[in-house]
């Protein structure tokens, strides 16, 4: 996105192409060689070799078009055709090539950003703290977990090399059996092995039940192979599935592909399913009104949303970042994901220095050409200090959204100063219908969440 001054004011240009701004961005600077800043590099998904990077296709018919996308580069890794969307790894060198495809019903380009993994900090003391320990010593044999098998979501379980799933069966910290793997993460660089700590938990909860184990991927199309599979009697014959990842792709105002996974295996196959709530706090900034207006500081051009509830207005939202913090700002709006024509507002995000025209990040998406209705941002404080920084939401075009929600869903450190958070950060397929959301509390704390 770029500035221009016209008048005294500076109106705030963006690029209509059908490849997000973050993808050319990509391919400009792995063309000139130089280094995305650390933020980014941690945000979105690269192959291990750096040549290729993850992305979402959207198009009108996604079966006629991926043999096009392959003939230039593009490895398939999940593709839901009833959705208009391909997920797999394009080549960065073959970026501008993508371009040609629209006239083959291509829509939109857009980087994938990375799983997040919902670890907690603290050793569990959910065994003493649930009373399983005493539902175990004194009720009859049997209420131990026997007969019950749970399937576990995660990024991977032994594939990190920091300690070994033999190791922990010799420890006793999992069933001597133990864990049925049917999907594991191949590469080390991408596996913390968390689900190998869930199946620790697991087992301390329920000796008597058995696991099986499969990694969430990088797509949510894969993800909700896995859960159908986990699901399926032939294969993990799981009765309970459990996953602690989230995508920050994932629809806020209607089910996506992970969320009508969960309810055709609740509904059909009788599983319960069960998925971390995320620890996000409050971080997330939701109105059911676009209250528009125009830049309260009289500096861009435009239309914005005009956050402060009162008589004035204010259409610069101010936050913290503390050192060390990272902004990534997911915004979605209350039109249709999954659509070939039922988007048609585009908004964007700005993250701006304070009563200045300053851009300190934006990747604005033509929301109507990829109809997507997903922004996002992300901005790293890399200084000692805090950093005080404004958010911007512009009305690019097309009618107010009704809902809209911004969520700092792969960020931390971020301090929401004014126009007050106090808004649910559970989206996605923890917020399923048929799924269930779990927080955690304090052991020595438990009445509060």
């Amino acid at each position: 996105m770029e500035s221009t001054s016209n008048q005294g004011k500076v109106k705030i240009e963006k690029n209509s192409s059908a490849i997000s701004p973050m993808l050319w961005d990509l391919h400009n600077q792995n063309d000139s060689k130089t280094e995305l800043f650390s933020g980014r590099n941690d945000y979105i998904q690269m192959s291990g070799d750096g040549s290729s990077v993850l992305v979402r296709i959207t198009g009108h018919d996604i079966d006629a078009l991926v043999p096009s996308l392959e003939g230039i580069g593009f490895e398939t890794v999940g593709a839901s055709p009833e959705h208009h969307l391909v997920e797999g790894f394009m080549p960065i060198d073959a970026i501008p090539e993508i371009e040609s495809l629209t006239s083959f019903g291509l829509m939109g380009v857009m980087a994938l950003p990375k799983p997040i993994t919902r670890a907690g900090l603290v050793t569990s003391q959910a065994d003493v703290i649930q009373e399983a320990q005493r539902v175990r010593d004194e009720l009859p044999e049997g209420f131990d977990g026997n007969g019950v098998r749970i399937g576990i979501i995660s990024d991977s379980f032994d594939a990190s090399g920091n300690g070994s799933a033999a190791e922990d069966i010799a420890s006793g910290d999992l069933p001597a059996e133990g864990v049925t793997i049917l999907e594991e993460e191949p590469d080390p660089d991408f596996a913390t092995d968390e689900g190998r700590a869930m199946a620790q938990l697991i087992f301390d909860l329920a000796p008597g039940a058995s696991q099986v184990f499969s990694t969430a991927g990088f797509t949510e199309t894969f993800f909700a192979q896995q859960i159908r599979d986990l699901a399926d009697p032939n294969l993990g014959n799981a009765n309970i599935i459990v996953d602690d990842i989230g995508f920050s792709f994932e629809p806020f105002y209607q089910d996506g592909i992970i969320s009508q996974a969960i309810d055709e295996v609740v509904t059909q196959q009788g599983v319960a399913y069960f998925s971390a709530a995320g620890n996000d706090e409050d971080t997330a900034y939701e109105s059911t009104n676009f209250a528009a207006a125009p830049d309260s500081d009289g500096l861009f051009e435009g239309i914005f949303h005009d956050f402060d509830p009162g008589e004035g207005v204010d259409t610069r939202q101010l936050i913290t970042i503390l050192p060390g913090g990272l902004v990534s700002f997911a915004l979605q709006w209350d039109d249709p994901f999954y659509t070939t024509d039922g988007v048609d507002t585009d908004l964007d995000i700005l993250l701006v220095e304070p009563g200045t025209t300053n851009i300190l990040d934006t990747f604005p998406l033509d929301n109507i050409a990829n109809q997507t209705p997903f922004e996002d941002l992300i901005f790293e404080n890399s200084t000692s200090s805090p950093i005080e920084a404004e958010v911007l939401i512009e009305l690019f075009s097309g009618p107010e959204p009704g809902r809209f929600k911004y969520i700092n869903a792969f960020g931390f450190d971020v301090e929401i100063n004014e126009f007050g958070p106090n808004s649910s950060t559970i989206f996605g397929h923890p917020a399923a219908a048929n799924g269930r959301a779990v927080g955690g509390v304090d052991y020595f704390d438990q009445e509060n969440p």
